[in-house]
């Protein structure tokens, strides 16, 4: 299982195979969950069979380009599961495996920690959340998706941005953020300061590797 983060961008203010390369990062544990295509907690974390990781895909870095009235973002209900579950299937093949639509139900049955929903004029466009590892210090992205028609508009940036704050704000003790992504979006967190710390060729698919990347706590946002 895993925990995803797709084509994600933010509005408030502002996913085993062979082929591993381990960077000298430590190994995390993740719970049952999801985002970023591993579960725990966009928790990347493998364990024989079990362990679920959770995912961070396809997020885009562009700028929020049509910040309207109608567009917000809000806590996820059981309401809203069907309509993240089309958010994964929009992004089938390029992002996602159709294999995926069940490991996200799973998750979206017992969430690990907070996940949020994007809504514009009632249409739920992006989703995603993050939850803390056992360790106490860390936590990870999960399941961040943006529907594939509405990537690259700053959605991604914005959302990625609200969770952090929301759960930074509520739990000043984690020091560190994990995500688990591909190639593909390795970019967009590399621009929000993650690193890449390791890689394992073709775990989420042929063309999709699967990238963990990490970062330190950000600093606290000023806000208006």
């Amino acid at each position: 299982m895993r925990n995803p983060e797709i084509a994600l961008c933010s509005l408030s203010r502002r996913r085993v195979a062979a082929d591993r390369i381990d960077l000298a990062a430590p190994k995390l544990e993740c719970h049952e969950g999801a985002i970023d295509r591993q579960c725990g907690a966009e928790c990347a974390v493998m364990s024989g069979g079990d362990r679920s990781r959770r995912r961070e895909a396809a997020l885009c870095s562009a700028d929020f380009l049509t910040e309207a009235p109608t567009v917000k973002i809000r806590p996820y209900t059981p309401a809203d599961r069907e309509a993240c579950l089309a958010l994964l299937r929009s992004n089938i093949p390029e992002h996602f495996s159709p294999a995926e639509e069940a490991e996200l139900a799973r998750f979206l049955d017992a969430l690990p920690g907070p996940y949020f929903v994007v809504e514009d004029g009632g249409r739920l466009i992006a989703s995603g959340g993050i939850a803390a590892e056992r360790d106490g210090v860390t936590a990870t992205l999960c399941w961040g998706i943006v529907d594939a028609t509405r990537q690259r508009s700053g959605v991604g940036t914005e959302l990625l941005e609200h969770r952090l704050d929301v759960f930074l704000r509520d739990n000043p003790q984690i020091r560190q953020l994990q995500t688990n992504t591909s190639q593909k979006v390795q970019g967009f967190y590399a621009k929000h300061g993650f690193i890449v710390v390791e890689v394992r060729h073709r775990a989420y698919g042929p063309d999709l590797d699967h990238v963990r990347m990490v970062r330190d706590r950000p600093p606290a946002r000023e806000r208006s």
